[in-house]
Parts: structure tokens; sequence; C-alpha cells
């Protein structure tokens, strides 16, 4: 699967990255960059004793490499221009800044790779060996990072012209594969509306956003769509949606966001108990713009607005649930403040769960 943004073919295949055809490799190193186990062993094997040798003269200037930082070393006997050596982030549950340092291994590698006028890169999976960041979440990571920093690049700047995944392993193949086609039809929506139309600013200003129950039948609809996009992602039973002939359904405070007139997204917050006790907290639920109303600041600012209605009634935290095939999701959530969190509530079994927090302190 491939997917063109800003000029740069972006794609992901199951492989050995030492076999690949490119200009730089991403080495998933350590902090003392000894080389050790999987792709890092495999690079170091691969490349022979002058890969190591440069380590050696970067840990002696420098001490190493921190995680989320890039060094860049020859290829020894490997055909590449160069070996760019970045370290993950060890899982700690989500709570250490991981999802953030693993996004940053991803732009300073493509930014060492541009330094050194490197025209395609090839990445492996870091941190989802023996380092245990789930690989959905990474999936997400990866691809969000990558996507941000072709997306900043001007003119000037230059394109790279490749960024390719290659998975070891099949089961992280098809998740990056899935989450390019996902992406791919957002690219794909995108280009297709009118030029006027993706051109069209919405202003916060112009958008109104409305408390609203149960019963409304725009947010009835809005919902409705929001299940059929999901069920191109995800099996019926990984959907977790609201009951709304549920007596606690009047507990959830539902968002409108129209604009002149038209509605356009919806959410909601509800409390979450323990034990039967109501929390601090309140849940994002039904979080959705229609498809021909992205890009357009609504999800932003709707998302401020349950945050300030969260607020206005004593909560304290915010907390949400998403999954790996929702790329774009997790790039608003993680732009706006939050952050992985432990699953929690009906989510805590199932390991395809993505659970984000953001204090409203």
């Amino acid at each position: 699967m491939k997917v063109t943004l800003n000029q740069t073919v972006i794609s992901a295949e199951q492989g050995d990255i030492t076999s690949w055809s490119g200009d730089c490799i991403v080495n998933a190193a350590n902090t003392g960059l000894f080389g050790g186990g999987g792709v890092d062993g495999a690079i170091h094997r691969a490349g022979g004793p002058k890969i190591a040798e440069e380590c050696a003269l970067i840990r002696s200037r420098q001490g190493g490499c921190l995680p989320g930082e890039a060094v860049a070393t020859g290829a020894g006997n490997l055909p590449f221009r160069a070996v760019i050596h970045t370290v993950g982030p060890i899982w700690k549950g989500g709570t250490a800044g991981e999802a953030d340092i693993l996004a940053k291994c991803y732009i300073n590698s493509l930014a060492l790779a541009a330094a050194i006028s490197a025209r395609s890169v090839a990445f492996p999976n870091i941190s989802t060996g023996i380092y245990g960041f789930p690989k959905p979440l990474a999936c997400s990571v990866a691809l969000n990072a990558v996507a941000e920093y072709v997306s900043r690049l001007e003119q000037e700047d230059g394109f790279p012209e490749r960024i390719d995944f290659i998975c070891y392993e099949d089961d992280n193949a098809r998740l990056y594969q899935e989450a390019l086609t996902n992406m791919g039809k957002s690219v794909s929506e995108l280009r297709s509306r009118p030029l006027e139309e993706r051109n069209r600013k919405v202003s916060n200003s112009n958008v109104e956003y409305v408390v609203v129950d149960s019963g409304n039948s725009d947010l009835r609809r809005l919902i409705a769509k929001l299940d059929e996009e999901l069920l191109e992602r995800y099996p019926q039973e990984r959907i977790y949606g609201v009951d709304f002939d549920h007596p606690d359904v009047r507990k959830i405070i539902f968002v409108i966001a129209r604009h002149r007139g038209d509605a356009l997204g919806c959410g909601g917050i509800r409390p979450l108990t323990e034990n039967g006790a109501e929390q601090p907290t309140a849940e994002l639920k039904r979080f959705f713009v229609d498809r021909g109303s992205r890009k357009m600041g609504i999800a932003s600012g709707m998302l401020k607005y349950l945050e300030d209605q969260a607020r206005g009634r004593g909560f304290r935290e915010m907390r949400l649930e998403t999954g790996g095939e929702q790329p774009e999701a997790i790039a608003l959530y993680m732009k706006h403040g939050y952050r992985p969190i432990e699953r929690f509530g009906i989510y805590t079994d199932n390991p395809q769960c993505l659970c984000y927090g953001k204090s409203l302190d």
C-alpha cells in the first residue's frame, strides 16, 4: 500500500530492511549504540565492524544517543549512503511520555536524513520488540509523525521521494498497510472535493456549538454516519457505542457543531463511574465530524468546547478510547494534549483499545 503526501510516497511492506534498496536506513538502536538483538543486530551483522567502530567514536564524543534522538554512521558493507541510529522508548504503560519520544525518533531521523541529502529512507518498527511498545499505537504514532513532518515541508526544503516502513513481522506489516489504506482514503476524499471547497476556511466564530438532548435528529444522523465509517475499519464487536434506550443516556452531555445551520459534527461527555460511584473524570464519546467538513478546524473547536463543558461541571480529567485504525483521530487528540494511559472501564481487557487522557486542571 502506498500513499502520496506532499510529493512523498509513503509505503509499508514485510521484509528485511538490510535488503531494501534506497539511500538510507534507520536502525532501532540502544542508548549506548552497542548493537544488540532484532533489527539492531541484523544491521550490525550485515554492515560489518565498520558500523560498530563509528558508533564507538560517537560514544566517545557524546556518550551515546538519548531516546528520541538520532545519529548517523556510514553503512559499512551495506549499499546505503548512511545508517541512522535512533533510540526508541521503553514502554512503561504510556504515562512516561513514550508516544512523544517515539514520534521524535521518526522526525529526528527524517531531519538527519535530509541533512545528508538522502532522498529515500526506510524505517523498521521502532520499540515494538523487546521494548514492548504496543504495536497498534506504535503504528499510529509513526505514521502521524511522518505525515506531520512531510506536511510541514516547503518546496525549498526539498521533499523525500520515498519513506518506506519495512516490517520484519507480518502483523506489523498488516497494521501499517491498513492504516495507510485509511490514510489514502482521507487524502483521496480531500482531493476529490471541488477546489473552492478545499480552500474554504471555517472560522470558529462562525461555528455554533449547541448542547442537545439524546433524541435530537441531527445528533442521531451524525452518529449513524460515525457508525458507518467505523464499520469500514473495525468489526461490529469492536465498536463501543451509546445505548440510547439505557436510562443512563440522560447523564451524557451531547453537543452538535453547526455552521450556517448545518450540523457538521457531534460529540458527548459522560461521567465515569467506579464501584457505582461517579468520579471527577469525563469520557469523550461519539466524537465525529462529517467527512466533507474535515480539515476546517471544526474538530478542534468542538473538542475544546466539550472540555470547557466538562470543566464547568466539575470534571478534572478527560479520557477517551480509540483504535490504531484511526491515526488521524490520534493525531488530533495528541495535538490537544492527550497522552496514552492504561486501558480503563469496559476497555480494560481489550488489547486493541488505545486509551488517552488529559488533565483539565
